[in-house]
């Protein structure tokens, strides 16, 4: 091969693995006959005119007797090494880049988005593995270290290219080619139809020169990666474990008939469909295209079941208790802040008379009501002027019949008083 050195030292063989998605590494076997110093930390690994700039993985490098063998990951070779949870929030929305660039920082990566994304007024960083927070974003890292959150470009393979045999079924070329063959080349040829585009890439580079298994695939994916994310995914129900944005369209009987926000995701509109509230005795009637988010019970796909609302408040709430009398001999009750020095309900804040004050209250009004009620009863209308007595009469007497009704009323509203204890 065309000489290969790492830090000038020289290697006898490397073997570059290149992957769609996530850090390349190389395996090195140093020559025996020069000084064996183990390199260690960040290194340039040069393989003909190409430079690639990477990090000794302490785990993957050591000698036997003469043979000396490392492991170099591109970057900094911190992508797999675990950072604490962390809490990134801006009501504006979280820029990707904020994101990345404070998960680097605490590996030693670079990182360069080549198309930002603006998430949510909150992105949670769960502990562990660094790349975990790209999620499914494409990301990679290049020759000279640098990581890019995004797809890879289209490359062009070298003039030094030649395909040697492509096996249909595992769409896998088998080439030679003095420089790289990276992820994203195009290959043509006329023993097989169609363009192919390169998705995995292992090359190995010895004395004898360098061939190349490529993987291909018509999707922009790892073909190992896609494959292990689908069994995983298969194995588990996962599609069943999540919950979905739905919209909500209109009620059906006590349930709601529902639409799907994202149709890519793969779930249908269902209507109708149940809802459990947070709490039992909780009901309210949405607004219409209001978010509501629907999960399946146990990863169940016949038990799907609307699980919360979003925080758009509903034309109707609802709030009830009920008590079966043939378990319980009392009547139902809800108990509002029993313990709370006030209750604010609507837009001004008050306090909420409740219990023996506000049975006293009422009873004192009462007692008020039903005295104005016989004054005018018994006493009449004041006369001032002749002309007056026919409209005070009928003042009089109205007022009287209102009182009376009202005093009616508060005695009645007396009995159904919650009394504290």
């Amino acid at each position: 091969m065309t000489g290969a050195t790492v830090n000038g030292q020289r290697a006898i063989s490397v073997r570059l693995v290149t992957p769609w998605r996530g850090a390349w590494f190389a395996d090195v076997d140093l020559d025996p006959e020069t000084k064996l110093l183990i390199p260690s930390g960040r290194v340039v690994l040069t393989i003909g005119s190409t430079i690639l700039t990477g990090t000794v993985d302490p785990r993957a490098a050591g000698r036997f007797g003469s043979s000396a063998h490392l492991r170099i990951v591109g970057g900094a070779g911190g992508w797999d090494k675990n950072v604490s949870a962390q809490h990134f929030h801006n009501d504006a929305g979280v820029p990707s880049s904020i994101v990345y660039t404070a998960t680097a920082a605490l590996v030693g990566e670079v990182v360069v988005a080549t198309t930002p994304a603006l998430f949510g007024p909150d992105f949670v960083r769960s502990a562990g593995p660094a790349s975990r927070v790209f999620g499914d974003v494409d990301w990679y890292v290049d020759a000279l270290g640098v990581t890019h959150v995004g797809a890879r470009l289209p490359a062009i393979p070298d003039a030094t290219l030649e395909v040697l045999s492509y096996d249909a079924i595992a769409q896998r070329l088998d080439v030679s080619c003095d420089a790289l063959v990276v992820p994203g080349t195009s290959f043509t040829d006329d023993r097989f139809d169609g363009t192919l585009i390169a998705r995995d890439v292992e090359q190995t580079f010895t004395t004898e020169g360098s061939r190349a298994t490529v993987w291909c695939s018509s999707g922009a994916v790892s073909r190992l990666r896609a494959a292990l994310s689908n069994f995983a995914r298969e194995a588990v129900s996962l599609k069943y474990l999540r919950t979905y944005e739905y919209r909500f369209v209109l009620p059906v009987a006590g349930r709601l008939a529902l639409q799907a926000v994202d149709a890519s995701l793969g779930l249908p509109d269902v209507n109708p469909v149940s809802v459990t509230a947070g709490m039992a005795g909780l009901s309210c009637k949405p607004k219409p295209a209001q978010s509501v988010f629907v999960g399946f019970t146990a990863g169940d796909p016949t038990k799907p079941v609307v699980r919360a609302f979003d925080g758009t408040l509903p034309l109707e709430g609802t709030f009830d208790a009920s008590v079966a009398l043939h378990l319980a001999p009392t009547a139902p009750a809800v108990d509002i802040g029993q313990t709370a020095a006030t209750v604010a309900i609507g837009p001004v804040p008050l306090p909420l008379a409740s219990g023996p004050a506000a049975a006293a209250a009422l009873g004192a009004i009462d007692v008020c009501l039903a005295a104005i009620a016989a004054s005018l009863a018994t006493e009449g209308p004041i006369s001032i002027d002749p002309a007056f007595t026919a409209f005070a009469t009928t003042a009089g007497t109205a007022i009287g019949v209102a009182t009376a009704a009202i005093a009616a009323a508060m005695t009645a509203l007396q009995t159904t008083v919650v009394k504290g204890t």
